[in-house]
């Protein structure tokens, strides 16, 4: 494996916290970059234990986190309406039957 920047995501990072050695000799040496998507899932994982979460915490402030910004948004916005369609074109039957409306934004709960 050549490069020293790897990005690695949610699975990666679980076989390393969990001490995939073989996995951590490749890795070794090597600046990780991850999203913040993994860094909410493995952050939010239910019942982590406080030595857990600080060896996540730890783990993260070694890597290089790839936050969010109003590009990256929209670039997965036009993403996921291409993938939409393409699923439309690709899949009618089970989509068949469905119907868009919709929903003002009052209606949406957090």
């Amino acid at each position: 494996m050549s490069g020293n920047k790897i990005f690695i995501d949610t699975n990666i990072a679980v076989y390393l916290l969990d001490g995939d050695t073989s996995l951590a000799e490749i890795l070794n040496q090597k600046r990780l970059y991850l999203s913040f998507i993994t860094q909410l899932e493995l952050l939010g994982y239910q019942g982590l234990t406080r030595q857990q979460e600080q060896q996540i915490e730890y783990m993260l402030e070694n890597c290089v986190i790839i936050d969010i910004n109003n590009k990256i948004k929209q670039e997965v916005i036009k993403l996921r309406i291409k993938l939409f369609y393409l699923q439309l074109l690709l899949y009618p039957k089970p989509l068949k039957g469905l119907t868009l409306r919709a929903v003002p934004f009052s209606e949406f709960k957090g």
